[in-house]
């Protein structure tokens, strides 16, 4: 995916912005687990793994249960709208 996708489909100038002020995560599904990635801005700004905060699952974890560690990173960002 081309950069300047990502950061219009966000509405951030930069990714300083997205790193500073976003969150992101990837989850990767492996012959015998789910791994949950947290992104975080490094000292530079710029987007890097949070091995601490790395979660991974048993491969026949709920859904409910891989986006629990989200929402609670999300939650502690002070990133979560709620309804």
């Amino acid at each position: 995916m081309h950069a300047d996708v990502i950061l219009r489909a966000t509405g951030a100038k930069s990714w300083k912005q997205l790193y500073t002020h976003g969150a992101g995560y990837r989850v990767v599904w492996n012959r015998d687990r789910v791994t949950v990635h947290v992104v975080h801005a490094d000292p530079s700004q710029r987007g890097q793994y949070d091995p601490k905060r790395e979660r991974v699952l048993p491969k026949n974890t709920s859904l409910i249960e891989i986006v629990k560690p989200i929402l609670d990173d999300l939650r502690v960002r002070n990133l979560l709208v709620q309804h």
